[in-house]
């Protein structure tokens, strides 16, 4: 007798998503729905899972200003066991005038560092912030394309990492108030990564 094997089922994918308000969905009422991170939760209801880091004035400093919270957060992150993470942080880290890119880089780098080596199967996508009608110096006289040179600059020496320009996920034109997206631009930055993570 030729007993039929029944394949395994794949592994579900598991998103993870690192952001501020622009995760959050602002601008796109009701967030939870028409907000980009809201639409990829729709899209893989039964499929797999999106979870959401994120909070209006996120910034990375909030999580990772020296060794000691980066492990805590490190720990945090991994325990939603994901298979992908996509960090979309850095906006709010320019506006306040929280620190220099060099040490925005060297936290944001030694973050991913630690979570790559908890977990090696997270597949990890860092997205530079997206575009602004705004992009002058802050207090500390950096720029936020400044701070997606910081952000790019990190793919030296990690094979493993996934740098997205998120400056080419939506346009001027896409934007609410100068930083949010519309709910139409949040349309457009769902299928840019809906696209980028090939679902």
């Amino acid at each position: 007798m030729i007993v039929a094997l029944r394949a395994m089922p794949a592994l579900p994918t598991r998103v993870l998503v690192y952001g501020d308000s622009i995760a959050v969905g602002v601008d796109a009422p009701p967030p939870y729905t028409l907000g980009w991170v809201g639409r990829l939760v729709t899209y893989l209801v039964g499929s797999g899972a999106v979870a959401t880091e994120a909070y209006g004035g996120r910034e990375l400093h909030n999580d990772a200003a020296d060794s000691t919270a980066r492990a805590a957060f490190t720990t945090q992150l991994v325990a939603y066991e994901p298979t992908i993470l996509w960090l979309a942080i850095g906006l709010n880290d320019k506006m306040t005038d929280a620190w220099s890119t060099a040490a925005f880089a060297t936290a944001y780098g030694d973050l991913i560092d630690r979570v790559h080596s908890a977990n090696s199967t997270i597949t990890i996508y860092a997205q530079t912030p997206t575009i602004t009608t705004s992009e002058s110096a802050n207090g500390l006289g950096y720029t936020l394309p400044n701070y997606r040179t910081a952000i790019s600059g990190l793919s030296s020496g990690r094979a493993w990492l996934h740098i997205v320009d998120g400056t080419a996920l939506i346009s001027t034109s896409d934007l609410a108030d100068g930083i949010h997206p519309t709910t139409a631009g949040h349309g457009i930055y769902y299928a840019a990564v809906k696209t980028i993570l090939g679902l």
